[in-house]
């Protein structure tokens, strides 16, 4: 049986331990100098910092296909490792480490998208990662114009309802309880993040 992972709330004093509703992770993320990883706003602002990488790499890196989607998605399991807790940087919570949490929680959304589909193992295998190669995958799309508003909707709205729609899976919220406004730069070469 494989060791389970330790989250950084054993390094929590029984004191914060004993804080109501994630108080007690906050405080400790604070004491200990980590980013707390279940704040709506460190969502948001984590998936704004990859979702402006995601775009520069995808106009700038002008690789072919295979080397370009291998590059894009060691950028996405990087945002996979700090959702299963794996970043010593930031304070995850169970949420983000239990098996039976996040990971089920969307592994749930798959199941309902797609009931009957068995075709994408690694989608169903590694949910976490799947949905974090998704997120990015966005902004190529883009970047290429693939995804547009027809004139109805900016860059950066639909970036940001992007954004939004993940920060709300990672976080098992309703997206539309988030809020984050973006604005997008007069050139493609602007980042729509902002």
């Amino acid at each position: 049986m494989a060791k389970k992972q330790k989250t950084n709330g054993a390094l929590m004093t029984d004191e914060e331990k004993n804080l109501p509703m994630g108080l007690g992770y906050a405080t400790a993320a604070d004491r200990l100098g980590l980013t707390y990883l279940a704040s709506a706003e460190v969502m948001l602002r984590l998936l704004v910092d990859f979702g402006n990488e995601a775009f520069h790499f995808s106009m700038t890196a002008h690789l072919t296909k295979e080397p370009f989607w291998k590059a894009m998605n060691q950028k996405a399991d990087k945002l996979a490792d700090i959702l299963k807790g794996k970043n010593p940087a930031y304070m995850a919570i169970s949420w983000f480490t239990e098996p039976g949490q996040l990971r089920a929680s969307l592994y749930s959304r798959i199941d309902q998208a797609m009931p009957n589909d068995l075709s994408d193992a690694a989608l169903r295998k590694d949910p976490i990662r799947a949905h974090a190669r998704a997120f990015m995958a966005f902004f190529l799309e883009l970047s290429e114009g693939a995804i547009e508003g027809q004139g109805r909707i900016s860059d950066a709205q639909l970036t940001a309802d992007h954004i939004r729609k993940f920060a709300g899976s990672f976080l098992g919220m309703d997206p539309a309880m988030l809020s984050l406004n973006l604005t997008s730069g007069e050139n493609k070469e602007a980042s729509p993040c902002g």
